[in-house]
C-alpha cells in the first residue's frame, strides 16, 4: 500500500516592494529547515532587457505557480513562497489598470496556510526593477484590504533585522498549530 505524501505547510510572503520579503523567506526556510520558492519575476525581468508588458506579467504568473507546484512535491514539511497570485493581481491593476480572469481565480483558489504581509517599515533599497519608492504605504493598504476581503489567513510583519524574523516566527507559531515541531 502506497503512503500518500502530505502536502507541506505553505506560507506566502507578500507586500509592497523593498519590504524584505526575499530576505525573510530565506531566513524562515533556514530556521524551519524548509523549502523556499524564489520570486520568478526578478530573474525573468533581468533576462528580457526591455520594458515588460502585460503578457510578460501573465507569463511570470503561470511560471511562478508551476515552480511552486513542483516545490510542493518535494520532501519538505514547510514551504516559503516569495510571492503569490495576490502580487500578480496588484501588479496588473497598478501597472496596467486591468484584471485577468485566471489571475483572479488563482488568487482566490491557490491555497496558502498563511500569508505574511510585510510592512514597509524598513528602508527602501534602490533596485532597477523597483518602481514604487514613494507609494509603499498605499500599496500595503491594498494588500491588507484584499487579504481581509477574501478572508485569507494573514499576519502583518514589521520590525527590522533579526526582530523582523522573530516577529514572523511568532506569527507562524500563533497561526499554525505544531509549527514549533517543524524546526
Amino acid at each position: 500500500m502506497a503512503i500518500k505524501k502530505q502536502k507541506p505547510i505553505k506560507i506566502s510572503l507578500v507586500g509592497p516592494e523593498s519590504t524584505g520579503k526575499s530576505t525573510l523567506s530565506i531566513a524562515l526556510a533556514n530556521h524551519y529547515n524548509g523549502a523556499y520558492v524564489s520570486e520568478y519575476a526578478r530573474s525573468y525581468l533581468n533576462e528580457i532587457k526591455r520594458a515588460y508588458t502585460m503578457a510578460d506579467i501573465l507569463f511570470i504568473h503561470k511560471k511562478q505557480i508551476e515552480i511552486e507546484h513542483k516545490a510542493e512535491k518535494k520532501n519538505s514539511r514547510i514551504l516559503f513562497c516569495d510571492t503569490s497570485p495576490i502580487v500578480t493581481k496588484v501588479w496588473l491593476e497598478e501597472k496596467f489598470k486591468c484584471q485577468d480572469v485566471e489571475v483572479e481565480a488563482d488568487f482566490q483558489n491557490q491555497y496558502y496556510d498563511l500569508f505574511l504581509l510585510c510592512q514597509p517599515d524598513i528602508k527602501w533599497e534602490a533596485d532597477p526593477l523597483r518602481e514604487n519608492k514613494n507609494d509603499r504605504a498605499r500599496l500595503f493598504n491594498i494588500y491588507e484590504n484584499l487579504l481581509y476581503e477574501k478572508q485569507k489567513p494573514f499576519e502583518i510583519i514589521n520590525g527590522s533585522g533579526f526582530s523582523r524574523i522573530l516577529n514572523a516566527i511568532k506569527a507562524i507559531e500563533k497561526k499554525i498549530p505544531n509549527s514549533k515541531l517543524i524546526t
